[in-house]
């Protein structure tokens, strides 16, 4: 016999799953109207680099998509950030959806380079590294677009470089 805390678990995280499901499907497609701009990315996860061309496209609404290709699509991989500060990620035989905090740790360097080009009107003109607990980056900005990053995990576990 189900619990009735149990029962109300269920129910919560329904009603939870399906008002999150209506308000995706009323927003429609956040990247229809996207801004979009072409890179090279290197990408190292443990032992495996991978070289891809990037395609980042930012929306009106704050929404960032970074889509890696070899070739025609599908995409190697694809992350997302969102403005409520969730992200996802879906490539390299690994699938995740959650609070951008809380990401595992190969997913961060991707997540880092999604973050700099949503910002990267802001950086400041140059060459900079930032250090972080759990990275290190490296951008050169110019005139308020980004040329070239580098992220990669302290422990060097992964790592994205783009070039512009």
């Amino acid at each position: 016999m189900i619990s009735k805390f149990a029962t109300r678990l269920v129910f919560l995280v329904l009603l939870v799953a399906v008002t999150n499901g209506c308000s995706v499907l009323r927003r429609g497609d956040p990247f229809a109207n996207a801004t979009s701009q072409l890179g090279r990315a290197k990408i190292q996860i443990g032992d495996t680099v991978t070289i891809a061309d990037a395609v980042f496209s930012k929306s009106v609404q704050g929404d960032v998509m970074v889509s890696l290709y070899k070739g025609l699509p599908p995409a190697l991989a694809t992350v997302k950030l969102y403005p409520d500060g969730m992200a996802s990620f879906e490539g390299f035989g690994k699938t995740w959806l959650g609070p951008r905090i809380l990401a595992p740790a190969p997913m961060v360097p991707m997540l880092e380079a999604a973050s700099l080009y949503v910002t990267e009107s802001s950086l400041p003109n140059g060459k900079h590294t930032i250090l972080t607990s759990s990275s290190r980056i490296e951008t050169d900005v110019v005139k308020g677009r980004l040329r070239s990053a580098v992220v990669a995990n302290t422990d060097g576990s992964s790592q994205i470089e783009i070039k512009f």
